[in-house]
């Protein structure tokens, strides 16, 4: 059966479009696409209408729509289902409680998780439940992967609020922070995040290069992480999130 070019066509501008690191103007949508700008503008306003696409009024230039969220549901399906032999495995490794979360929003949702086996002392989070995306280890990792414009929204929208006297007190700050984790490629946090007393490690999960889907996150009693643990705990969540990435279809890997 022959394909329909128009619908190929829309395809591949609802790609340029949400996998690009800024937002991208009509002429640079035409031109990444091998399109006249007429024909690249009947095709945005299609995917305006559809809401899979946005256009800010004051730029002009186009970014991922609200409707993408419910497009997305099937990928956080697709996400929990291809993750969960590799979340097994990562727990009875480590023996520690390993979550698997995304981003939704201005949140992150936890989607699945499992629990360290065989300590008495062990931090399990509620499955669906949501906290502010900027706040905590797991949140960081998911917001180093966003555009520019996309963290000034989340900034300006949430205004920081703080979540156990825990938010973003110094913007710059945080800014240079998201560099570092997006550099390194995992965030760490020391027993002072989200819930007090549990440490963290959170590595992200990338469904194209440079575009993260969600994250793993490796959650200890503070009283027992130390160095030597986060050595033995690192490399092996790194494995698990590369190993998942490249089954959600991700061929060059962070």
């Amino acid at each position: 059966m022959k394909a329909v070019r128009s619908v190929q066509r829309a395809v591949a501008i609802l790609f340029t479009v949400t996998q690009s690191k800024q937002p991208l103007g009509l002429s640079e949508i035409a031109r990444s696409n091998e399109i006249d700008k007429a024909t690249a503008l009947r095709l945005l306003h299609t995917l305006g209408e559809a809401k899979l696409i946005e256009k800010d009024p004051a730029t002009k230039h186009y970014v991922g729509g609200a409707n993408l969220a419910h497009l997305s549901k099937f990928r956080c399906q697709d996400l929990r289902q291809i993750s969960a032999p590799y979340l097994e495995s990562l727990a009875q490794k480590l023996n520690e409680t390993v979550c698997l979360n995304y981003a939704h929003h201005m949140e992150r949702v936890c989607v699945d998780a499992l629990p360290a086996q065989k300590h008495e002392l062990r931090v399990m989070p509620h499955i669906g439940k949501s906290v502010p995306i900027y706040v905590g280890a797991t949140g960081r990792v998911l917001m180093a992967y966003m555009r520019p414009d996309e963290i000034d929204s989340i900034i300006h929208q949430t205004k920081s609020a703080p979540i156990q006297d825990r938010g973003i007190k110094n913007v710059d700050f945080f800014r240079k922070r998201l560099d570092q984790i997006k550099q390194r490629g995992y965030e760490f946090s020391n027993g002072d995040d989200v819930t007090v007393g549990v440490s963290t490690l959170a590595v992200p999960i990338f469904g194209a290069p440079d575009k993260v889907c969600g994250a793993m996150t490796v959650r200890v009693p503070a009283i027992r992480m130390n160095d030597e643990k986060i050595e033995n705990i690192l490399p092996k969540t790194r494995n698990a999130c590369r190993a998942i990435s490249a089954a959600l279809g991700c061929s060059e890997l962070h």
